[in-house]
């Protein structure tokens, strides 16, 4: 009985390295590709002057293939702003998406890790100036 328990232990202990490269690599394409979608949503905000509700319900969308559409938080500028001939800090348009990362290690449980602690809300922030010009 002894030995069958430190074969399981020992199973689980070699199975840890390949399984946990897996997952960091399945985590950091979702990573890439949730910054690549919100950023290139920024550029159209950019255009249009604020995150209009168009760009935001395609954001949205473009990210709920790869996390589930309900845990993700955001905070967009959806005011518009203008392009002005002089710096003006008014003209920045902001952005905060966070969108859940569930499993940050493998095995957490075995590790004495609860499923609350395994996990991440990964942060796409940032800033684009307004390049909507002043009717």
């Amino acid at each position: 009985m002894k030995q069958i328990i430190i074969l399981i232990v020992t199973i689980q202990i070699i199975f840890f390295f390949p399984l946990q490269a897996i997952l960091d690599k399945q985590n950091h394409y979702k990573m890439t590709n949730a910054t690549t979608i919100v950023f290139t949503h920024a550029q159209k905000a950019r255009i249009e002057g604020r995150f209009t509700p168009e760009i935001k319900t395609k954001m949205l969308e473009e990210l709920a293939k790869y996390f589930p559409r309900d845990e993700i938080e955001y905070t967009l500028t959806e005011i518009p702003k203008y392009r002005l001939p002089h710096y003006d800090e008014g003209e920045k348009i902001h952005f905060e998406v966070i969108v859940p990362i569930k499993k940050l290690l493998v095995l957490g449980n075995f590790w004495g890790i609860s499923n609350e602690e395994n996990k991440l809300g990964y942060k796409i922030d940032g800033v684009v100036s307004s390049e909507l010009l002043p009717r």
